[in-house]
């Protein structure tokens, strides 16, 4: 059966009749391009290879499935990949794990920090399908670096995860300016996309002073909030403005559907005294109700009809009696 070592050390040494032969067979694992901001997505496997004679095998290709198993030796299989590789003059083969061509699994989805890890090996010497089983050994401390250790930028704790840098994070730009700065890099998705399947806050927006949230806008809606029922907006403040609108052109709010005001409400005034407090003129479109509001140009317009109408009238009056006093002459004239 063929041997699989990463580096194997002979030492002879004669006493009596006997000979010593220490074969040590050590795992070496490296990182490419290790930084703690940006943990890699692979580690390097070197190994020797030889044959049952214990000669290398050069310039021989051969074929290694390397898999990660969770627990133990034979554990559960979080991930598998081939390697089809050829040694060099010493039988040496250097191998990226995580690099290789995956039959099982994602590589960047293993879960490095928690739980144990085995490392098994398979070779095919021949570089075919036929593959024999070399064993498992146990994944210490240096692959774990996969996963962000604790002074990192990310540090993971349970299920959570939270930045470990002391300044802002981007998402879409190199040269963030708040906490979280989130670009997006084309018009067809969103820059925050945030969804709550249950019945409370999508988001929750909470500060001490200033604005709560803001704003900004260059192009159509500042805001625009699509709902299918319940509030579209709800909006509770303790004290100051629930919404303060400063708007240069256009319209400082719109609607379109019923609005709903529980306490008073001021046009021109910061203290209505009525449930609409107006402080200056109305002007409303021909009010037919009793109920509605007539304005002075509404009224000043019924005057001039009511105006003319009476002196439609009055003429019509003045007619009469003459037309009266004309009978009554006649009539006296009739008696002579």
């Amino acid at each position: 059966m063929e041997r699989l070592e990463s580096t194997i050390y002979k030492f002879y040494a004669l006493k009596g009749a006997f000979s010593w032969i220490l074969l040590a067979t050590i795992f070496m694992f490296t990182f490419k391009n290790a930084t703690f901001a940006q943990p890699p997505q692979s580690f390097s496997y070197q190994a020797v290879v030889r044959d049952n004679a214990g000669e290398f095998l050069a310039n021989q290709p051969v074929n290694l499935r390397l898999s990660i198993r969770s627990a133990t030796a034979g554990g559960t299989l979080l991930y598998q990949e081939t390697h089809l590789a050829t040694t060099n003059l010493g039988g040496q083969v250097n191998l990226l794990v995580g690099l290789g061509t995956p039959t099982s699994g994602t590589f960047s989805a293993i879960v490095w920090s928690t739980g144990i890890k085995f490392l098994q090996v398979e070779i095919d010497k021949t570089g075919g399908t036929n593959f024999i089983s070399l064993g498992a050994t146990q994944l210490v401390s240096v692959p774990f670096a996969l996963y962000a250790p604790p002074d990192a930028d990310w540090n993971i704790s349970g299920a959570n995860m939270n930045a470990g840098v002391t300044g802002n994070v981007g998402i879409g730009t190199t040269s963030p300016t708040s906490k979280l700065h989130v670009v997006a890099s084309d018009n067809a998705n969103a820059a925050l996309y945030v969804r709550n399947n249950g019945s409370f806050r999508g988001i929750r927006v909470f500060t001490q002073s200033s604005c709560a949230l803001w704003v900004e806008n260059s192009g159509n809606h500042g805001l625009r909030v699509t709902y299918a029922n319940g509030n579209g907006v709800n909006i509770t403040a303790a004290h100051g403005n629930g919404i303060h609108v400063d708007q240069a052109d256009g319209w400082a709010g719109y609607f379109n559907g019923t609005g709903y005001f529980s306490g008073n409400v001021g046009i021109g005034t910061l203290t209505p005294a009525a449930k609409l407090h107006v402080a200056g003129n109305i002007i409303a479109n021909d009010p037919t109700a009793p109920t509605h509001v007539a304005t002075k140009q509404y009224v000043d317009l019924l005057r001039v009809k009511y105006d003319e109408k009476i002196k439609e009238l009055e003429n019509s009056i003045q007619k009469l009696i003459e037309i009266n006093q004309e009978q009554k002459q006649r009539i006296e004239e009739l008696e002579k």
